[in-house]
């Protein structure tokens, strides 16, 4: 798999360059949309938070170069039924969201 700056790098790259315009338009349509839900699915917790400029310069980067794509992109994403399934959570975990811890009690981890 790219690194992040590498995937950032590349679709900079193939954008600034008008030979590179075919490259782009196919990078674009083949990978943009899974790009794009790998980044917002990032920010969503599955990755780590070390990862985050990461993903905030490829964010950027995809913003700035496909706009237009970007909008139908997020919203597809964010509106999608399935958008982020994470695993499931168990009761104990539950109790220890909704209850706020007092002094002297933590939910034990």
């Amino acid at each position: 798999m790219f690194s992040l700056t590498l995937q950032s790098s590349l679709i900079h790259r193939t954008c600034i360059h008008e030979e590179l315009t075919p490259d782009k338009t196919v990078l674009i349509q083949r990978h943009g949309r899974s790009i794009m839900r790998a980044i917002l699915c990032g920010f969503a917790g599955v990755a780590p938070r070390s990862a985050t400029p990461n993903l905030i310069e490829l964010l950027s980067t995809l913003v700035t170069r496909c706009l237009g794509e970007c909008k139908v992109w997020i919203t597809e994403i964010l509106f999608a039924v399935s958008c982020f399934l994470f695993k499931k959570h168990t009761e104990h975990d539950l109790d220890c969201a909704l209850i706020p811890p007092t002094v002297g009690r933590f939910c034990a981890v």
